[in-house]
Formats: C-alpha cells, structure tokens, sequence
C-alpha cells in the first residue's frame, strides 16, 4: 500500500515537475524582454563607445568622442550633417555645424537646407514662424544625462498628443 502510495507521487511529481521549472522561466524571459528595451529617450550609450543624443524620435546625433563632434547620420540617410548647436521646433531639427553651416532638417520630408549665413538661416525659420534659437549641443547632452530633459520636450509632447488626437 505504501509503495503506490509514493508511487502515485512520484509520477504526479514527474508530470507537475516541467511546469514548476518551466513556467517561472517564462515569466523571468518575459519580463527580461519587456525591460531591456529602454524609451527612445532614456538610453545615453549607442554602444559601448558610441554616445547617443535623442532629438525627436528615431532622430538623434552620435558621436565616438564625448562629447563633441556630434554627428546626424542615420543609416540610409543621404544628406549627414554635424551639429555643433541644436534645437527642435515644430518638425525641425535646427542646427549649426562645420564648417559653419546653418540649417535644418525637415523632419517630415527628411530633407537638410543648409544655409551660409546666420541672417539667411533666420529668414528662412522666420518665413515658416520658427524662431531661431539654438542650444549647445554638449550643454544639451549633459543636461539631458544629468536630468533625463530635452529643451524641446514640451513641443515632443504636444506633438504626440496632436497625432494621437487625430488618430
């Protein structure tokens, strides 16, 4: 009597062991996953020797040498630019870089227009009603390390809201 007794709970033991061991696992894996990818806005490192500075997402400067020599060039992309200064307003991505360009990146059409001048860059952002305001690229890296900020976070999200609006 004894012997069936344990020989019943072995084999339910051997049929509820795979579930123990199995379903704990799962929900680590999953859970693993779920936390291993950070906000487009929240991860400095690119790689291990590659810094990452988010503007607007997917856009954002990279550079090898922290922190300077910031660099615009996505994958594909045809037109790279540096940006020494930055800011973001209302789908574009303002810059001044080498060899002293002004520009800015349309956001929606994904095309730079560089222009000479400081005038010429604030006439072209004052004939869009862009102000022409521009930020230190490394001043803006570290205050967004140092506090998780963008300048132009309050324009990110009105943005986001705007489009989840129409939606």
């Amino acid at each position: 009597m004894a012997t069936t007794r344990w020989a019943k709970f072995a084999k339910a033991l051997v049929l509820l062991l795979p579930v123990v061991l199995v379903l704990p696992l799962y929900f680590l894996v999953k859970g693993r996953t779920a936390e291993e990818k950070p906000s487009f806005y929240q991860e400095p490192m690119k790689e291990s020797d590659v810094w990452r500075l988010p503007l607007v997402e997917p856009h954002e400067l990279i550079t090898a040498y922290c922190c300077e020599g910031w660099n615009f060039q996505p994958a594909g992309f045809p037109d790279p630019f540096t940006a020494d200064s930055v800011n973001y307003v209302k789908g574009y991505i303002l810059f001044f870089g080498y060899p002293g360009t002004y520009g800015f990146l349309d956001t929606r059409q994904q095309r730079v227009v560089r222009l000479g001048m400081r005038q010429d860059f604030a006439d072209s952002l004052a004939a869009r009603a862009l102000p022409a305001r521009l930020y230190k690229t490394e001043t803006v890296y570290r205050n967004w390390v140092r506090t998780g900020q963008l300048p132009w976070a309050a324009e990110i999200l009105a943005t986001q809201e705007a489009e989840q609006g129409s939606q």
